[in-house]
């Protein structure tokens, strides 16, 4: 196979394409095992919730991901013209897991050929509006109510999307609305109502937190290494938020109730001994932190969870950072009503384990292309082998079991 530093601009567009087609057929293929996998539920078997999380933590995809994955896996066995598109690479999967929320036997045609030349984003929005609801699951305006908050993609702001019944939508309009009226317009800035009410939001925001008489709740806290702080080190990080700047970080410690917790370079911390099983809120900061989340594979949920003593307390384990990870309900359900055990290594990474001891690795296998570009046919791809496990890590799981209590 010639490499792409040696080829023409015809070669080069031809290569994207070709391997483009390739992919194509190869997701359509894996969204087939997927619906199977799924219509067997194995994934109960992993100690997962659901499919979705199955994917995620077995490929390293987001949980959104896996769940558009796993819906577009059962809806294109019902839309033979997008799965055929997919297929041959002439619809992008994006376009094509959009598609199937909403597109049905008889407006797959019309949809495919608008969809081929939209924009994704156009898409996206018209599969928001579109989207079809289980009919098993009859949802009115006060059902669908929600309210999504994420950093973007560079972390330098907040993206906001939500939905509300109609009278909630218009009392928050109003009262973002009024405060928006008293927000002055900075020197050499246009009006814009959208800014104002952005600025509103924060404002109202600002308020709550200033009076909320749960201090521990309603402070807002960023990490930082102490070098950070001397201005020579890495960026701050707002908890369950964004990296931010050092001067954002100086702005926000003027006016929000503000909690800043300082890392060594190691990020560790010491605990409390073992004179309490309860975690204190500093070290609870400082062990969501570390984890982020429920720290089974593919869950990482920011929701419901809690302290999991991997050395029991009641049998000598400590409440330190070294003996704590975070996990869910379900998942800390998993391990004290299943058997599951959880590890965590020299550098605190968790290991998990299946109640019979095996290590529990959700990495793909790997598989080996011995064309230079895998001939296609209409299943899947020839002449692909499965090798064996990709190594999920270097250590020794009886000697990390036993190091964790677990004889």
């Amino acid at each position: 196979m010639r490499q792409p530093h040696s080829c023409s601009d015809a070669e080069l567009y031809d290569g994207i394409d070709r391997s483009h087609a390739i992919v194509s057929t190869v997701q359509r293929g894996q969204l087939r095992f997927i619906r199977e996998f799924d219509k067997r539920e194995l994934w109960k078997k992993d100690g997962c919730r659901n499919m979705a999380q199955w994917l995620a933590g077995r490929l390293g995809i987001s949980l959104a991901e896996g769940m558009r994955r796993a819906r577009a896996a059962h809806a294109l066995e019902d839309l033979p013209l997008i799965s055929s598109a997919l297929e041959s690479g002439t619809l992008s999967l994006d376009k094509a897991q959009l598609l199937a929320t909403f597109a049905t036997p008889t407006t797959e045609k019309d949809l495919l050929r608008w969809a081929r030349r939209a924009n994704l984003s156009a898409v996206w929005k018209r599969a928001a509006r579109m989207a079809r609801r289980p009919d098993t699951e009859p949802r009115d305006a006060h059902a669908r109510r929600y309210l999504s908050i994420y950093p973007d993609a560079d972390e330098l702001t907040f993206v906001l999307q939500g939905e509300l019944p109609a009278e909630q939508g218009a009392m928050v309009t109003k009262a973002l609305d009024r405060l928006a009226a008293n927000v002055p317009t900075l020197p050499g800035e246009p009006y814009d109502l959208d800014r104002k009410r952005a600025d509103a939001l924060a404002m109202m925001a600002s308020g709550q937190i200033a009076a909320d008489p749960d201090a521990d709740r309603a402070t807002v806290v960023m990490h930082a290494e102490l070098g950070a702080v001397v201005g020579d080190g890495p960026n701050p990080e707002i908890e369950k938020g964004p990296v931010i700047h050092p001067d954002i970080g100086r702005r926000i410690s003027c006016d929000c109730r503000l909690q800043l917790i300082l890392h060594g370079a190691d990020r560790t911390a010491t605990g409390i001994g073992e004179t309490s099983r309860i975690i204190p809120a500093w070290l609870w900061r400082a062990l969501l932190d570390r984890d982020e989340g429920c720290v089974f594979p593919g869950c990482g949920t920011n929701r419901f969870i809690e302290g999991h003593h991997i050395w029991h307390w009641e049998d000598g384990g400590l409440t330190e950072l070294v003996n704590l990870v975070v996990l869910c309900r379900f998942h800390h359900d998993l391990v004290h009503k299943l058997g599951w055990k959880v590890a965590l290594d020299e550098k605190q990474v968790a290991h998990w384990f299946r109640p019979n001891g095996d290590p529990f690795a959700p990495t793909p296998r790997q598989v080996s292309l011995d064309d230079e570009w895998a001939t296609i046919n209409e299943e899947w791809i020839a002449d692909a082998s499965v090798g064996s496990p990709l190594p999920s890590s270097t250590v020794d799981p009886p000697a990390l079991l036993g190091a964790a209590g677990f004889g």
